[in-house]
């Protein structure tokens, strides 16, 4: 009796442990297929998400625009803003124009002073003798020879020997500079007053053409060869030329290379300007453009005093360029525009900038695939429109962008989007 009702309990032991067993496998495989329906339907939304994006704008909005990402390589930017008023309007400082006077060889060789020659030979500015502002480029036509034998004070007492009432003027040649205002500049180097003063109007002249031609030029490096590279680019050329401008031997390769220095200067503040804006969303270019000038103006400010606190011309030059040794910093921290990279079919590095962007600013983006089939997408568009950019779009190529800073600010001024 004991034997059968052991048997009966062994039975429904192993009915329950079978039942039990069939249950636990089909939880799990419950789990299992719920695992896999989550990760479809996350998988599935991020896809559709993705959907949505057509523009290079819609990816930048899910890595981040106003993120410390953003902000860090827009403040790094800012220096390109700082530095170029040393290069583009520094000839002011560069050719300050002191006092000056014909230069009297007889008279200086025999030790006159300055004031001693300008009581003697150089006449008032004005014909009624009114004012004690003295003829910059005019001096009497005297015998001069005659007065350094004789010495300013018997000279002086016998003024008869050398006019009779009204002295007669005539143009010099050359002149003598009131050092005690500016020690050296471009000016008093090359005695570009007077006669020569058009030389001086020259080097004003080609700083507006260098910059002209340098925007036309660098629009298209900026395009060929990338914003990251055109800016060190830019830097390297301008800080070379800075120091090809100090030790110029002549006025007419000062000129040239005054031209050359505001053309590739023109280069790094055009490249961080379009990489600031590319990095942020249209509604922020307006904000971001205004604050790329606010650098400017600082340096601008700068200026004087530095051309206040180093008056050799050569040495001032040597310290407007020196800023551009700054430059070094982008070559580890600036990176490539991801815009750019997309439109020349570089989808892996713009995901790398994108990834390492979107870390930053505390966002996660998809799946690489995803992402990579996003930007595959949005380069196929034949046409782009983008707010304060011009797109020109050619057969069976990557679409090229081209942009100048004032089109592309002015724009972006009237943008809603």
């Amino acid at each position: 009796m004991k034997d059968i009702q052991k048997e009966e309990y062994d039975l429904r032991e192993l009915k329950r442990k079978d039942v039990s067993s069939r249950n636990d496998i089909y939880t799990e495989d419950m789990t299992s297929e719920d695992v896999r329906n989550e990760t479809e339907v996350r998988d599935s939304r991020e896809e559709e998400a993705f959907a949505e994006v057509n523009r290079f704008e819609d990816l930048m909005e899910l890595v981040g625009t106003g993120g410390r990402w953003n902000i860090t390589i827009i403040i790094l930017s800012t220096l390109c803003s700082f530095v170029s008023p040393f290069q583009l309007i520094s000839y002011q400082f560069l050719g300050a124009t002191p006092d000056h006077w014909c230069h009297i060889a007889p008279l200086v060789e025999a030790n006159w002073t300055h004031q001693q020659i300008l009581d003697f030979a150089i006449p008032h500015s004005s014909k009624d003798n009114t004012t004690e502002q003295r003829a910059s480029c005019l001096m009497y036509d005297h015998n001069y020879t005659l007065a350094a034998h004789l010495g300013y004070h018997q000279t002086m007492n016998n003024l008869h020997l050398f006019s009779n009432g009204q002295a007669d003027t005539v143009a010099c040649k050359s002149r003598d500079f009131n050092h005690s205002q500016y020690e050296s500049t471009v000016v008093t180097q090359w005695d570009l007053v007077c006669e020569r003063r058009a030389l001086y109007s020259t080097t004003q002249a080609v700083t507006q053409i260098g910059k002209l031609v340098g925007s036309f030029i660098f629009g298209f490096v900026i395009e060929t060869l990338g914003r990251r590279t055109s800016v060190l680019l830019s830097g390297a050329l301008t800080m070379v030329t800075g120091f090809l401008i100090s030790l110029s031997p002549s006025i007419t390769f000062y000129i040239v290379m005054r031209g050359v220095i505001t053309a590739v200067a023109s280069g790094y503040y055009m490249g961080c300007l379009i990489l600031s804006l590319e990095i942020s969303s249209p509604k922020q270019r307006t904000y971001v453009g205004a604050f790329m000038s606010a650098p400017w103006a600082l340096g601008y400010m700068i200026l004087p005093g530095i051309a206040y606190l180093i008056r050799p011309w050569q040495w001032l030059q040597t310290a407007f360029t020196f800023p551009t040794f700054l430059f070094i910093i982008y070559i580890c921290m600036l990176p490539e525009s991801p815009r750019w990279l997309m439109t020349q079919g570089r989808h892996t590095e713009a995901l790398r900038i994108l990834t390492w962007a979107a870390a930053v600013n505390g966002n996660k983006l998809p799946p690489d695939t995803v992402v990579l089939a996003a930007m595959k997408k949005i380069t196929e568009v034949s046409i782009w429109s983008s707010p304060g950019v011009t797109i020109l779009s050619f057969p069976h190529e990557f679409p090229t962008v081209t942009a100048f800073p004032g089109e592309y600010l002015l724009s972006d001024a009237h943008c809603n989007n």
